[in-house]
């Protein structure tokens, strides 16, 4: 303990013998030189001491950090308040040459290491206080705590993670602040605000300072490439300055589109220097941004790189033996090869994984794995193994030797060719639609069709199975059919409408295929004529009796009673009047008039409407087509529409058809199945005033029926019978028996309905069309039409009679045509139909 007091006894006295009136900084030497009205000569003396160096220490013991505050203060006349929580001590084990001037910052340095900094108040008072607890004190005084560091030509923010790095502090993450740092980014404003102690501050200021003497210092060039790209050229270039014997990253990097312009970045050694490059997107350019000294070096390897390429690139057709040619290639020594595929997205998938899978099979069979390195430069195979051609780069030596491989393996027989073929009587449309349906296997085929060559081979290829394993061929059914399998990567198919004919873009040997399907296709088909007949019969009996009656006793001043019915017959317009006999009331209207009322108006009425509708729709259509065959009728009524000032008058339409849709297929027993549907709308009536005609509509649809040919049969029929009585009366009155119908109106309505369908289709299959001849002349004579029989002009016709001779006359056969054989002047005639008929 007295060991302790001695040592702080020491410092006292070194603190007294120390003492002077010189301040630490130069303002507070001029503000106490001022102040004593000292000359100027001694002011230059107190600077002169501030700069005067003496040894400070050692101390056997720390000193405490609140007695070393005191002496700075007691020692540069200057005013420090301090937290009262400083605590602390400061250890001088040797002696340390200083000056004055240097208190006040080795002091804030102690500090920063408890925590604390020394800041100068508006007021020219310092304080120790908590870092932490620093205030805002903008201003450009040394002392300020709050200060704008500008940073012209750069983001601020570009410089968050080098400041945030130099300081040991965490990076910002978007808006979120970190505790106990303030320091903000004003990219808009082109500055970095910061409130931190002066040492710190001072610190970031010269950090940045030193960034942006180093940025100034790039220069920016256009290197202009004539014979590369400048993305190869710039992965080139990274390659060099690696100092890399294999390129499989970089070229793994451009062919999976990656960005040119990132090549290099994460390169180590030289190889930064490609970070310097950047690919000019308006031109064919290279533009490097870096030290001149860089600038020399990257513009050399560009020159060595920038050379026109010696390899010649031309396409081989390989067919089916693609892999089989590039991977044999290969090993003898034509070049690496690249493997690709223009199948769909599903086989391209497919196809690359099992591509990958392949070569990695590959590699492991020469102990080489997946770090089998690619190399990179001299001759390439590019392989597209889904369209069978190889697109070789090498030199013209190398392409002579290639050639003359590709030759002796004779794929031209899986060589794309292009045909037409002219159809007689399908529709090109269709049969392209139904040839590219079988390439494309829209729909699964189970069995042989019957349009398929029988001779053909096995042309199923195996179904490839994902497993976690990898591809697996699934099985195939040996009993499974055979035929008809083109590739829907080689094969397509196209409808040449104007000329009735399809292109077909397909491997030679598959044309014979398809020249011989659709020789099976192109057939003409059987023709359906049908003639419907539909009846609809309409049978309407309506009756009506009504009376009514009036019975009056009035005396003179109108006082009295009377009864009234009402049914229609007559209009009042005051009870106690006489009624008026209705106007154009139908059937026989008869009254008793008395002068003052009519006792009775009797009318009587019945009506008898019989329609008969038969429409005859006939159609030709082919087999399995669609036909339909409509005939329309508009009738005009009047539709009046009225409004709050004015009346307006219209005319509208009601229609009613007569259509017949029927589907025909004709079987081969001679029947025929129809899919039909048959509407018949009819008129039953006039138009009542501002409403249509009232209309009857029938439907028939049969989805199935089979009738036989050249019959007629019914196909549907419907039979309505209906009946209605109507009786309006008065109760009671009405019910008494005669009397009662003075007080009622009796009305009674029937109707029935008839309607039968008959079909009766005929099969035309006749190759001369004959049958189509002699059908067309009822109708057309029927609509006065003239024959459209050509004129046959006369044609002498040599007898085919051959007169029996003896044996021993010499034979008339001049080399005339015999009896059963074709007549030279018409082939088409049989002979043998020219024979007499009492032969």
């Amino acid at each position: 303990m007295r060991r302790d007091w001695m040592d702080i006894v020491l410092v006292c006295g070194l603190a007294v013998s120390l003492a002077s009136p010189a301040f630490s900084q130069d303002e507070a030497l001029e503000a106490a030189d001022q102040a004593s009205g000292q000359p100027e000569d001694a002011a230059d003396a107190g600077q002169d001491s501030l700069d005067e160096p003496f040894v400070l220490g050692p101390f056997a013991q720390p000193i405490d950090i609140t007695e070393f505050v005191a002496y700075v203060a007691e020692t540069l006349g200057i005013n420090i308040s301090r937290d009262a929580a400083l605590t602390g001590q400061i250890a001088f084990n040797t002696g340390v040459e200083i000056t004055k001037r240097d208190l006040l910052p080795l002091l804030d340095a102690r500090l920063e290491d408890l925590g604390y900094t020394v800041v100068l108040d508006s007021m020219g008072f310092y304080s120790i206080k908590k870092t932490a607890d620093i205030r805002i004190n903008p201003g450009e005084d040394p002392g300020a705590t709050t200060r704008f560091i500008p940073t012209p030509g750069v983001r601020p923010s570009a410089l968050q993670r080098m400041i945030s790095t130099q300081l040991g502090i965490a990076v910002q993450q978007g808006n979120q602040a970190v505790a106990g740092v303030r320091i903000s980014y004003e990219d808009e404003l082109g500055m970095i605000v910061m409130t931190d102690s002066p040492r710190r501050i001072a610190a970031v200021e010269a950090l940045v300072g030193a960034f942006l003497e180093q940025r100034n210092a790039l220069i920016t060039e256009t290197i202009e490439l004539d014979h590369i790209s400048a993305p190869q050229a710039k992965a080139r270039a990274s390659q060099l300055l690696n100092a890399e014997s294999t390129a499989r990253n970089v070229f793994n990097q451009v062919n999976q589109g990656v960005d040119p312009n990132s090549l290099g970045q994460s390169q180590t050694g030289s190889g930064s220097l490609a970070s310097r490059l950047t690919v000019d997107p308006a031109g064919n350019n290279l533009i490097f941004r870096g030290l001149p000294e860089e600038f020399d070096e990257i513009r050399s390897i560009i020159e060595a790189v920038d050379k026109p390429s010696q390899l010649v690139a031309k396409r081989y057709f390989t067919g089916t033996s693609t892999r089989a040619i590039a991977e044999n290639a290969s090993k003898w020594g034509f070049g690496e090869v690249d493997f690709t595929s223009t199948t769909d997205d599903n086989n391209n998938q497919n196809f690359g994984f099992r591509n990958f899978q392949q070569q990695q099979q590959q590699g492991n069979a020469f102990g080489t794995g997946q770090d089998q390195e690619e190399v990179v430069g001299g001759s390439r195979m590019l392989a597209d193994v889904g369209r069978g051609v190889i697109v070789y780069f090498a030199t013209e030596q190398l392409h002579e030797q290639f050639a003359d491989l590709v030759e002796k393996l004779g794929a031209d027989d899986e060589e794309i060719v292009v045909q037409t073929y002219k159809l007689e009587y399908a529709d090109a449309e269709e049969v392209a639609d139904l040839l590219q349906a079988l390439i494309e296997r829209t729909r699964p085929q189970t069995e042989a069709s019957a349009f398929l060559p029988r001779d053909g081979g096995n042309n199923n290829q195996p179904r490839f199975v994902v497993t976690p394993n990898g591809f697996q061929p699934a099985e195939v059914d040996a009993a499974s059919p055979q035929g008809f399998n083109p590739n829907p990567d080689t094969s397509f198919v196209i409808a040449d409408v104007g000329n009735n004919q399809i292109v077909i873009t397909a491997p030679r040997q598959t044309q014979d295929e398809f020249a011989q399907l659709i020789q099976r296709i192109d057939l003409r088909r059987a023709q359906v004529y049908i003639e419907a007949t539909i009846v609809a019969v309409n049978d309407t009996d309506t009756f009506r009796l009504a009376i009514e009656s009036q019975f009056l006793d009035l005396n003179g001043s109108g006082e009295g009673g009377g009864v009234r019915t009402n049914f229609g017959l007559s209009s009042l317009d005051m009870f106690t009047n006489s009624t008026a006999v209705a106007t154009g009331l139908p059937g026989v209207t008869a009254a008793l008039i008395k002068d003052d009322y009519i006792p009775f108006i009797i009318t009587a009425t019945k009506r008898d409407a019989n329609s008969r509708v038969i429409a005859t729709p006939q159609l030709l259509v082919d087999d399995n087509s669609e036909a339909t065959v409509l005939t329309s009728q508009n009738v005009p009524y009047q539709v009046t529409t009225t409004t709050d000032i004015s009346q307006q008058t219209t005319f509208e339409f009601e229609s009613a058809e007569t259509k017949l849709t029927v589907t025909p297929q004709i079987s081969a027993g001679g029947t025929i199945r129809m899919d039909y549907d048959i509407l018949l709308e009819a008129f039953t009536d006039t138009a009542p005033v501002g409403s249509p005609p009232p209309k009857q509509t029938n439907n028939i649809t049969g989805e199935s029926v089979t009738v036989p040919s050249d019959s007629t049969v019914v196909i549907g029929g419907l039979v309505i019978d209906s009946n209605t009585d109507t009786v309006l009366r008065v109760p009671l009155f009405g019910d008494i028996p005669l009397v009662g119908h003075l007080f009622r109106d009796t009305r009674k309505e029937g109707a029935k309905t008839t309607l039968y369908v008959f079909l009766k289709p005929r099969v035309l299959r006749e190759p001369t069309l004959n049958d189509y001849r002699l059908l067309t002349e009822g109708p057309q004579a029927a609509s006065g039409l003239g024959s459209d029989i050509p004129y046959l002009p006369p044609v002498v016709m040599r007898s085919t009679w051959k007169v029996e001779e003896p044996e021993d006359t010499p034979s008339l056969d001049n080399g005339g045509p015999r009896i059963g054989l074709p007549s030279e002047s018409n082939p088409n005639i049989d002979q043998r139909d020219l024979k007499r008929e009492d032969d």
